[in-house]
């Protein structure tokens, strides 16, 4: 599966399916993803679209990254979080 993911450190992971020499199990390749957003995005339309790995979920898959990015910009306190409205 190709998917992106939150760590402990706020930073995200780029998880790719990858054939794997043994038959049963199934290869997983780790890519830190800690660049700027526009880079980050073209990496992983490349590793999505290179690895001919689902295609039809790369929009799925960038919407995921945005919203990891997001959340690590509230959690690294370079973005402020928006105040709950009341009343």
């Amino acid at each position: 599966f190709n998917g992106t993911y939150d760590t402990d450190s706020n930073s995200a992971v780029l998880y790719t399916k990858a054939a794997s020499k043994a038959g049963s199990k199934v290869g997983t390749i780790e890519t830190p993803i800690n660049k700027s957003f526009a880079r980050v995005v073209s990496s992983i339309e490349k590793n999505i679209a290179d690895n001919y790995y689902r295609p039809d979920l790369k929009s799925d898959a960038l919407a995921k990254f945005s919203k990891v990015y997001q959340a690590n910009r509230y959690a690294k306190g370079v973005k402020k979080a928006v105040p709950v409205k009341k009343g």
